[in-house]
């Protein structure tokens, strides 16, 4: 069964492989392995110290209790930011879920309880940055991006 809950310090470890599955998304370029990609300097600031950010906000997708996917939510400025940033008021959305349960539906449950506490808190915005010829194109328009 799948599910979707807050994120709790036991989901760091599925956080970290969403974050290597969003941000070599495409595997015809040759990605790093893992433990190389998570240190590169515009991996690692992605979850450092999350969720400990003043407005981090995260879901995970469980299928029988398993992290299978993770989204969530964080402010960035200036001076340190990542792809999809374009002002501080405004929080970056990103997403992976395992390539086993890619196109299910649970990319879709993901960003819609996210963006149910999102609003919980009063976030009227969030931004993405996605490729065109990213698969998961799709699944941001469907959400309303």
């Amino acid at each position: 069964m799948i599910s979707a809950r807050n994120y709790l310090q036991e989901d760091d470890e599925c956080y970290r492989k969403m974050t290597y599955e969003a941000v070599f998304w495409d595997q015809s370029k040759n990605p790093p392995e893992f433990s190389e990609a998570m240190v590169l300097d515009f991996v690692q600031p992605i979850l450092n110290d999350f969720p400990n950010r003043k407005g981090d906000l995260g879901v995970t997708a469980l299928q029988n209790n398993d992290p299978i996917g993770a989204v969530w939510i964080r402010y960035w400025n200036k001076q340190e930011n990542m792809r999809g940033y374009y002002k501080n008021e405004v929080p970056v959305l990103v997403i992976g879920v395992h390539e086993t349960y890619r196109k299910s539906g649970i990319g879709v449950l993901l960003i819609r309880q996210l963006l149910e506490q999102c609003k919980e808190k009063g976030i009227s915005e969030v931004s993405l940055c996605v490729s065109k010829k990213n698969h998961a194109k799709k699944l941001y328009d469907k959400c309303g991006f």
